[in-house]
């Protein structure tokens, strides 16, 4: 979760048994990867809080500051200009330490959704020394904007 400039891990078995309840500095940066959900309300990046600066002619950095908080990722672009990854440097909590290490979400492919083409098909994936961690397949298949509860 990533509340009011605060990042918060809460883990349980099976919705009952926390296993772990994880707060902090690190936390506040890496629930910002809410920077790489923005790619389904793509009006977000336009927010006075969200900059950008070009890489190279296929990719770009974006830096998404909110209270006192930063987290910047590099958006990399097919040649149509269509996004097919996003990376950045994330802190991963591995036995109760933290590292900052190299993360990826590359996006494999594309579908109408709330009326948008966007990403529908993505991943999650650890780029380590010893080899990537993909810990994440999702498909999206439907998608609502503001629908009240």
């Amino acid at each position: 979760m990533y509340r009011e400039g605060a990042g918060n891990m809460l883990i349980k078995v099976v919705g009952l048994y926390p296993i772990a309840d994880v707060v902090g500095p690190q936390m506040d940066q890496g629930s910002m990867r809410y920077l790489s959900e923005m790619i389904w309300f793509p009006t977000a990046f336009l927010g006075d809080n969200v900059s950008f600066e070009p890489v190279d002619d296929r990719s770009a950095r974006v830096t998404l500051t909110d209270r006192g908080t930063t987290a910047s990722a590099t958006m990399v672009f097919a040649e149509e200009g269509k996004l097919i990854d996003l990376v950045a440097e994330r802190y991963r909590i591995v036995d109760g330490r933290s590292t900052l290490e190299r993360w990826s979400t590359p996006v494999d492919e594309y579908g109408e959704l709330g009326g948008l083409r966007l990403p529908a098909r993505g991943r999650a994936v650890w780029k380590l020394a010893d080899g990537d961690v993909e810990y994440i397949d999702v498909t999206v298949t439907e998608l609502q904007y503001n629908v009240g509860l």
